[in-house]
């Protein structure tokens, strides 16, 4: 029996010399999604899926959407998809249509929303969804940025 490697005491396999900081851990095998298309599932479901939600569970227990709240919905959804966004032109466009939205909250308050009106907020917010969509696609998946970040900061 020869005595062990100096360098490697106690047949660890590492230089026992070196800090533990510069160890680098193997990465386990397993299934999971790239990070960049987490990121961009995430995104969809929280900032794009979640903000309607409230409108599903009226449509279950109430068996209908109300004007009031499909207006107010489309207003604020607007507006925050148009805040979020890093395009000027979608910022405009999204509170062009949430404003669209709130003047419907207003008829829909006083004298009633008619069908035409119900029908142009829910397209609003469609295509409010559907632009945004690609704009975090082309960030999540394209430029990788992390919507939730949960890697600590270098140095922390």
């Amino acid at each position: 029996m020869g005595s062990p490697d100096k360098n490697r005491g106690f047949g660890l396999p590492h230089d026992v010399n070196e800090p533990a900081s510069s160890l680098t851990i193997p990465k386990k095998p397993g299934f999971g999604l790239p990070n960049h298309v987490q990121q961009y599932l995430i995104c969809m479901v929280f900032h794009l899926a979640w903000p309607v939600l409230p409108l599903s569970f009226e449509w279950i227990i109430a068996g209908h959407v109300s004007a009031k709240s499909i207006a107010l919905t489309g207003f604020m959804y607007g507006v925050g998809m148009g805040v979020a966004s890093r395009n000027l032109a979608l910022l405009l466009l999204s509170l062009a249509g949430g404003l669209l939205c709130g003047v419907f909250f207003g008829l829909a308050s006083g004298q009633g929303l008619g069908p035409f009106a119900y029908w142009v907020t829910i397209g609003i917010m469609v295509i409010t969804f559907i632009a945004h969509s690609i704009e975090r696609f082309n960030r999540h998946w394209g430029e990788k940025t992390a919507f939730i970040n949960f890697e600590p900061k270098e140095g922390q």
